[in-house]
C-alpha cells in the first residue's frame, strides 16, 4: 500500500494547538481554520530520488565525508538503501502495469522514508508526552536522551524551509571543484537530512552536560504558534544568511509551553514564565522560520505575529 499524502509536520504534534478538532493556520497573511490532518503534508514528499553517480558522490563529499568517522558506515549504508531502490524501480518498468513485482517496487520508492520518519516519532512520542507533562528526567538516560536529540534533530531538518536553505546555500559552492546545484541538493536531500540529523544529535549528545531542558510557560490569553519549522536555532543569525556559530534548539510544546535545550547560564531553575513580550519574540522567530504556514490555538496570535 503506497502512503500518498505525507506529513513533513507531525500531525500528532499539530495536534496540541486544536481545540475541537480544529486549528487556525495562517500562509501569506491570510488565516483560516483547518485540522492537524489536513495541513503541512504533501503528496509522496518523502519518495526516494534517482541519483547520478555525481550525485551519489555529492552525498559523500558534503555529508560523509565530514562525519565523525564511526558514524560512515552507517551513512554509507543508508546511501546505499536511498540510492538503490529507484534504480531498481526505474530496471522494472520494463514489466507490465500491475506487475506485483513492479508494484512492491513502486511502493518502496514512496513508502521507506515515510516510515522511517514513523519510527523516528514514535521514538519520540514517549518523550514528548512527558515533555508536555514538564518532566525532562528521561534526558538523564543516556539512551533516552540519544533518543529525543535525534527526533529533536529531525524535527528540525525535515522540513521544506530547511530544505530551500541548504540548496541556496551550496547553489554557489564548489565541493572539489564540483559545483552544487539548488536542484541537486534538492535530489540528494532525503540522504543529507538523515546523515545531518544523526551528526547533529550525536554533537549534542556528546555535550549533553553542557545543556539543560528549560520549560517556557506562555502567560494566559497569549499562546505560543508554532508553524512548519516548529524547531528553530534560538541563536541564529537574523538575518538568515551568516551561519551560526551554536545551536540553541527552541520547540513549542504546545499552546502553553515550549521547550528550550540551552548551554546559557539562564532560567536556572529549569522553567520560566514568560511575559507576553517574549512570547511574542518568540513566535515571531517561528514565523521568520517558517516555509509558508503558522499554526496557533488562537486567530488573535497568528495577528500578532511579525515575519520581517
Amino acid at each position: 500500500m503506497k502512503i500518498r499524502q505525507q506529513h513533513y509536520v507531525w500531525r500528532h504534534y499539530l495536534s496540541a494547538w486544536e481545540n475541537d478538532g480544529q486549528l487556525h493556520a495562517s500562509r501569506e497573511g491570510r488565516t483560516f481554520t483547518t485540522s492537524a490532518a489536513n495541513v503541512a503534508k504533501q503528496r509522496d514528499f518523502y519518495r526516494l530520488r534517482l541519483l547520478t553517480p555525481l550525485q551519489i558522490e555529492l552525498v559523500r563529499r558534503l555529508a560523509i565525508s565530514i562525519s565523525p568517522p564511526f558514524l560512515r558506515d552507517m551513512h554509507e549504508r543508508l546511501l546505499a538503501t536511498f540510492s538503490s531502490l529507484p534504480r531498481l524501480h526505474a530496471h522494472l518498468q520494463s514489466l507490465p502495469e500491475g506487475h506485483p513485482a513492479r508494484a512492491a517496487a513502486e511502493a518502496a520508492v514512496i513508502n521507506t522514508e515515510e516510515h522511517l520518519q514513523t519510527s523516528i516519532e514514535q521514538g519520540g512520542a514517549d518523550h514528548l508526552r512527558d515533555l508536555r507533562r514538564m518532566d525532562a528526567s528521561f534526558f538523564e538516560n543516556e539512551d533516552s536522551a540519544t533518543d529525543f536529540l535525534y527526533f529533536l534533530c529531525m524535527q528540525y531538518l525535515r522540513t521544506k524551509n530547511i530544505q530551500k536553505r541548504v540548496g541556496a546555500a551550496v547553489r554557489a559552492s564548489k565541493i572539489d571543484g564540483v559545483a552544487a546545484s539548488a536542484a541537486e541538493v534538492e535530489q540528494i536531500w532525503p540522504v543529507l537530512r538523515h546523515i545531518f540529523a544523526v551528526n547533529a544529535a550525536y554533537s549534542l549528545f556528546a555535550d549533553r552536560a553542557k545543556f539543560r531542558i528549560v520549560f517556557l510557560s506562555a502567560p494566559d490569553h497569549f499562546p505560543f504558534i508554532t508553524g512548519d519549522q516548529p524547531v528553530l536555532n534560538a541563536l541564529g543569525q537574523q538575518d538568515g544568511l551568516t551561519p551560526p556559530t551554536e545551536f540553541e534548539p527552541y520547540y513549542p510544546l504546545g499552546p502553553g509551553l515550549a521547550l528550550l535545550l540551552t548551554a546559557r547560564d539562564i532560567f536556572t531553575d529549569g522553567r520560566a514564565v514568560l511575559s507576553q513580550s517574549d512570547v511574542a519574540n518568540y513566535n515571531n522567530m517561528i514565523a521568520r522560520a517558517s516555509y509558508e504556514l503558522l499554526f496557533s490555538s488562537s486567530e488573535e496570535a497568528l495577528a500578532f505575529c511579525r515575519a520581517d
